[in-house]
């Protein structure tokens, strides 16, 4: 069942303050979505074999002839205007006297753009080239090498500092030359990998290409599939690394999904050599199950991930698993067919109880909570955890599970600050709310009276938005980006931008930062903590701060550089039920100023469930579902790799706060209104 109370939606990943260099790029790249799909290993393979040295000057004719050419062909959705835009191809070798990799890239591309002077990668013709010399089953950080005429770095290193290969990467042992002749632009490197170049061995490696054109034109296309490349070591493809005078062998087989042909095919299968050890590679998965791949001699084990799979709706995720094939020969010059892997269904289990478990709250209901925690952290691989509950107005369970990172695997404590994303929203309404009861803002007064939002001069009727439609997610305004969807005032629109434009008119306004207001409104009054809203905490968060997660691969850890009302608080669940006793107790605000917080405004008919006859939509920046109990209030967050959710049942004074660090932390909290207030729902 999902969560009729979710009112983060999943297009607030993105944000203006998000447009770090290279972050939003590489989550949006190949038109990639942030689900458990995007993270797949690309199985896209390529073998280099044992060359002479060559000398890197951008003439590729003293390469060896008759090398395979490997196309790169895989746009974002912006294809090439014409034939002379934007091809390219690579071939790689490698010479084991100097252990280095050598990759030749042809590129032809009429029109290229340098930008000396503004190093964005959106500015100019640059490509990455992406390598994982570690190659482990497990994990290992991956070296991104950003490459155009006049600059080059290595991406994110700084921010990645559990991945030691990544901390310690420099352009030291890299050699590599550009060269434009005409509309061909040739790059030729070579990197000395050292002890990491191993004959029948494989690497991790991909190509990624940003073309710029002078009508403002902008494309990127890349080698092999699978977006966030500079963070996620699995999406990348192999670089098999082939020994001298030994053939390659072919080996096939198929999946089978049984009785049930739907499918839940995974991308990939994982074929891993145990005599000897050291190699290993993916292999792509059609959609019929089939797959293939040449392999090095040896005695092999073939396994199917353990791949998560949700349906449009995210109503019945299952895992797919299987039974590996083990000891298994592959011998020279002899294809092999192995026998079909059929695949399983596993389900999460069933944990709802009839009635919710919060009523009479004891230690075998603690035990209970603590089981169905721990069971879908596992299930999803959710690798945080901070969960609060609260009953008669105070905590009566608290506890946090799991790590901070799950490479560094250092655990989450009671200091620990998630990215509370959405439910920043709320937190900024109540102020907003204690503003306008002492006529600081009128919420009926056309904000751009205030505060013109130049921005939107070209939308006339962006004038009509008011301070109560922000709140009241009935500006007209997309959740991001510059438009007007509707007049204001006339439907419903879920809106990030409009909370930051309230924000900017309250700054105005007050002529205080906005971190100022926060404190003098709510957090010094009543006693809170663990509230922080920007890198102008840096050292705090950098101390306390946890990594998002992308199917349980660490994200950079990104601290934004101006606190957004709309999605950029961090906290932690212990710290943020002061927060919620704050509303539930009716503190600092006037009765009928919390009357018309707390009550429906908006109604939000598309996120509710059809069978059910109560009603939930937006208060006054706060979101309100009725249920048999009453009113419940709270907000839900979702920046990608974190998802969070608190919600408060008024008249019974009890409810929950659960913070997460993964992309589908979303399937914890969805649970917790049935399992510990309402019991679990009837079907029909």
């Amino acid at each position: 069942m999902k969560t009729l109370f979710w009112p983060a939606s999943p297009n607030t990943l993105f944000n203006p303050s998000f447009q770090s260099y290279f972050l939003t790029t590489f989550f949006l790249m190949l038109g990639v979505s942030i689900s458990n799909s995007a993270y797949a290993h690309n199985g896209s393979v390529c073998y280099a074999h044992p060359m002479s040295k060559v000398t890197i000057d951008g003439d590729l004719t003293d390469w060896p002839q008759g090398m395979t050419i490997y196309p790169v062909e895989l746009f974002d959705g912006n294809k090439p205007d014409h034939e002379r835009d934007c091809k390219a191809q690579f071939r790689v070798g490698y010479a084991l006297d100097n252990r280095s990799i050598y990759i030749g890239v042809e590129i032809i591309d009429d029109d290229y753009v340098l930008s000396p002077d503004n190093p964005r990668y959106d500015m100019h013709d640059l490509q990455v080239l992406y390598l994982d010399p570690a190659h482990t089953v497990t994990n290992s950080g991956v070296i991104a090498y950003e490459l155009s005429e006049d600059n080059r770095k290595i991406v994110h290193q700084e921010e990645m500092q559990w991945y030691p290969q990544v901390k310690n990467a420099s352009w030291d042992n890299v050699e590599v030359k550009i060269k434009r002749e005409g509309d061909r632009t040739v790059y030729e490197w070579r990197i000395a990998l050292g002890e990491r170049l191993v004959p029948g061995h494989s690497i991790g490696f991909d190509y990624v290409f940003f073309d710029k054109d002078t009508d403002e034109g902008f494309k990127y296309f890349s080698w092999g599939a699978g977006g966030m490349k500079f963070a996620n070591f699995q999406s990348l493809g192999d670089l098999v690394l082939v020994p001298a005078a030994q053939e390659m062998n072919t080996i096939s087989g198929r999946l089978s999904a049984g009785k049930d042909e739907k499918g839940g095919f995974p991308p990939t299968v994982t074929l891993e050599c145990t005599k000897p050890e050291g190699f290993w590679l993916k292999a792509m998965v059609d959609s019929t199950g089939y797959y293939q791949a040449k392999v090095p001699v040896g005695t092999y084990t073939i396994s199917v991930p353990n791949k998560l799979v949700l349906d449009e709706e995210e109503e019945n995720p299952f895992r797919v698993t299987a039974a590996p094939i083990t000891d298994f020969v592959v011998k020279s010059g002899k294809a092999m067919e192995l026998p079909t892997i059929t695949l399983n269904k596993t389900f999460p289990r069933d944990m709802l109880p009839a009635k919710g478990i919060l009523h009479n709250f004891n230690a075998a209901a603690g035990r209970q909570v603590d089981e169905y925690v721990t069971h879908l952290q596992r299930f999803y691989d959710i690798p945080g955890v901070s969960l609060a509950l609260i009953k008669d107005g105070d905590i009566v369970y608290y506890k946090t599970y799991g790590v901070q990172n799950e490479h560094s695997q250092v655990p989450v404590e009671e200091s620990s600050l998630f990215e509370a994303a959405s439910v920043t929203k709320s937190v900024f309404a109540y102020v907003v709310n204690r503003l306008a009861e002492r006529g600081v803002i009128d919420l009926d007064k056309p904000l751009h009276e205030y505060l013109p939002f130049e921005a939107m001069e070209k939308f006339p009727d962006y004038k009509l938005m008011t301070g109560r439609h922000v709140l009241t997610h009935r500006t007209g305004l997309p959740n991001w980006g510059i438009d007007l969807k509707f007049k204001p005032g006339t439907d419903f629109g879920y809106s990030g931008e409009g909370f930051e434009y309230l924000k900017r008119v309250v700054m105005h306004i007050t002529g205080k930062e906005i971190t100022e207001v926060l404190k003098e409104e709510l957090i010094e009054p009543n006693g809170l903590y663990n509230m922080h809203f920007s890198q102008l905490e840096k050292g705090v968060l950098e101390e306390h701060g946890v990594s998002g997660h992308y199917d349980a691969i660490p994200s950079i850890q990104f601290y934004p550089e101006e606190p957004g009302m709309a999605w950029s608080m961090f906290t932690e669940a212990k710290a943020f039920t002061g927060f919620a006793k704050v509303i539930m107790e009716r503190k600092g605000l006037k009765p009928e100023t919390f009357k018309s917080f707390l009550e429906i405004h908006t109604e939000t008919p598309e996120w509710s469930d059809p069978d059910s006859p109560y009603k939930q939509g937006f208060g006054l920046g706060i979101a309100v579902r009725e249920t048999p109990y009453g009113i419940a209030f709270g907000h839900g967050g979702n920046n990608g790799d974190f998802e969070c959710m608190y919600e408060m049942y008024d008249d019974l004074k009890m409810g929950y706060i659960v913070f997460t660090n993964s992309n589908v932390g979303d399937f914890i909290a969805r649970g917790l209104p049935e399992l510990l207030v309402e019991g679990k729902k009837k079907k029909k």
